[in-house]
């Protein structure tokens, strides 16, 4: 039973609740371009579905290409059914790429609610969770040079979303070792904007020690087109994530990659 299959059979009680989530997701995907959702499963699962075989309308084809809106639709339907991704994983993705806004998902009971938290989240109190969704939301630079420039740049969207807080860069551990950004001196952010697989594996044991000393601690990783890491940048974070280490990823490029 796959993704969408969900929704055309009964539900028990228990997923009624999760069939708002999962009709809502399904009719954004089907408003979206096909170039999106190709950026989607890329992000989320990354790889398309060429030379796979698929059960069409016609019987079984192999996919060649240009991939077709149905079988993109039936890939993402394959890995839901699979649980390789979940409907979080995809309004998530659709939120931090301004395709929903976040209201759009929440339960129509709770909309009310939920927009007037949402409008005035700068208020709400400080905390790690909180930073997280801030950044997953709506920290979406859209070219940047290096790593330095995509600390300053996220300094200042912290400084900017939370002017009460003290965020900090370069900050320097008891090891002389120094976190990136650190907020009110307990909520530690890497930035990494990576090259190539090696810097994603050995990044983790970097992490980890930070780790011991900054329990909070969460990576900001950009994942760069150009360079066609998504699928590692994906198994990576969710390394990292099984190793208590947050991860958010977001979409953008390199300035100056080009040349490269």
């Amino acid at each position: 039973m796959g993704f969408f299959d969900f929704l055309k059979r009964e539900k028990s009680e228990e997923e009624l609740d999760f069939e708002d989530q999962v009709a809502k997701i399904d009719e954004a995907i089907h408003l979206m371009e096909v170039s999106e959702i190709r950026q989607m499963v890329m992000a989320l699962i990354g790889k398309d579905p060429k030379g796979q075989t698929y059960d069409g309308d016609g019987g079984k084809h192999e996919i060649k290409g240009p991939i077709e809106r149905k079988e993109w639709e039936w890939w993402i339907d394959k890995y839901f059914e699979e649980g390789d991704i979940t409907p979080k994983q995809i309004s998530g993705y659709m939120i931090r790429h301004n395709i929903k806004k976040r209201s759009y998902f929440k339960r129509e009971k709770y909309d009310e609610e939920d927009d007037e938290e949402e409008s005035d989240y700068v208020s709400k109190e400080l905390d790690f969770e909180n930073l997280i969704e801030t950044i997953e939301r709506d920290f979406k630079p859209e070219r940047v040079f290096d790593e330095k420039e995509l600390q300053n740049l996220l300094r200042q969207f912290l400084q900017d979303h939370f002017p009460n807080a003290t965020v900090e860069r370069e900050f320097t551990l008891s090891n002389q070792d120094s976190i990136d950004i650190v907020v009110d001196s307990k909520y530690g952010f890497e930035c990494k904007i990576p090259e190539n697989r090696i810097i994603l594996r050995n990044l983790i044991g970097q992490l980890q020690e930070y780790k011991e000393e900054m329990s909070n601690m969460c990576v900001v990783i950009v994942d760069d087109p150009e360079k066609n890491l998504s699928s590692e940048i994906l198994d990576s974070c969710k390394k990292y994530e099984k190793s208590g280490i947050r991860a958010v990823c977001i979409e953008s490029s390199k300035r100056g990659s080009n040349a490269n």
